[in-house]
């Protein structure tokens, strides 16, 4: 980890110089991409408090433009951040829009993403996401095209071994 720490530091600086260019041009989607990769260069250098603060700012930009790519690209560093400071609740919360945007774009792989981005948090083993095979693997596709409650998410996150950490039920 240390040897790429540099790396990420010479990133954040580098993003953080585009960003003063694309502000300087009025360039909103050049604004919103340097912001996501500064936050995601914090969060790689463990740097929790400013990769959230980073990843905030970018999905209010991300969200002022109608951008749910990048939406979803900010709730997945969100996230992690809130689990690696073991905001686990607000983790959930926020992996469980990102799922609902994920299923409301039909985006199988962002779903599989969110899925493993969830897995990896401290405390969680791959035994939290194993799937019931009596269950889908998808919900069926809602007909009114309102993406479907939480709740109904189970069948992404089937907790046949429920994890103590991250099953907040």
């Amino acid at each position: 980890v240390l040897a790429y720490a540099d790396r990420y530091d010479r990133a954040a600086s580098y993003y953080r110089r585009a960003l003063e260019q694309f502000q300087s041009i009025g360039s909103t989607r050049g604004m919103l991409d340097a912001t996501l990769n500064i936050a995601d260069s914090y969060f790689e250098l463990q740097d929790y408090a400013q990769a959230e603060a980073f990843g905030r700012d970018a999905l209010a930009q991300a969200d002022s433009v109608g951008d749910p790519i990048r939406q979803s690209r900010a709730l997945g560093t969100l996230a992690s951040v809130f689990a690696r400071n073991g905001r686990v609740q607000e983790s959930n919360d926020t992996f469980d829009r990102l799922l609902v945007m994920a299923h409301s774009m039909s985006m199988p792989e962002m779903v599989a993403g969110a899925l493993i981005q969830r897995s990896s948090l401290p405390g969680c083993s791959p035994a939290c996401f194993t799937t019931n095979p009596a269950t889908p693997r998808r919900p069926p596709r809602n007909t009114t095209q309102t993406p479907p409650h939480p709740m109904q998410l189970s069948s992404y996150t089937l907790w046949s071994n429920p994890c103590p950490t991250h099953n907040t039920t």
